[in-house]
């Protein structure tokens, strides 16, 4: 676990004005030790050095979005369930790990290998998901950088 990485992290979130950094509340490492165990995964870097930073939030950061520890252990169930009501069009493998999930329609997920994995994404009016970041970090810096905070669906 870097923690120079999760300082930069913050420090990007904090130039592009999304939190302060009396906002931003990162993760212990004994709480992403219990995450792991629970879910029986070994998370990927990237991700673990975004929880370091603010797993637990960041102001503005993904507003309207679940993707907080405390949702951790529920994402996967929402996901699934979503994909239950919608007909099964494809099924999580079981090396996914569902992060964010937006207003009960739509999540993001990744494989927990490798260390920096693709963003898959999935919208209930679609019959499959797509990949739409290159990695973890691309989609962060994009969300952080680019979206104000804003995660967004790249063309």
């Amino acid at each position: 676990m870097n923690s120079e990485k999760a300082e930069n992290i913050k420090r990007r979130i904090f130039a592009a004005r999304i939190a302060d950094y009396d906002e931003m509340a990162g993760c212990t490492c004994e709480e992403i030790d219990l995450l792991q165990t629970n879910i029986q995964l070994r998370l990927p870097s990237s991700y673990v050095d975004f929880l370091l930073a603010v797993g637990h939030g960041a102001g503005k950061l993904f507003l309207g979005s679940d993707w907080t520890y405390d949702y951790l252990y529920k994402i996967t169930t929402f996901a699934k369930l979503l994909l239950q009501e919608n007909g099964n069009p494809f099924y999580l493998p079981e090396q996914a790990f569902p992060f964010l999930i937006h207003q009960g329609y739509q999540f993001m997920f990744f494989m927990v290998s490798p260390d920096d994995p693709p963003i898959h994404y999935y919208i209930e009016t679609e019959r499959s998901e797509k990949i739409i970041y290159p990695s973890f970090s691309d989609f962060l810096y994009q969300s952080i950088e680019l979206n104000k905070g804003e995660w967004n669906i790249p063309e």
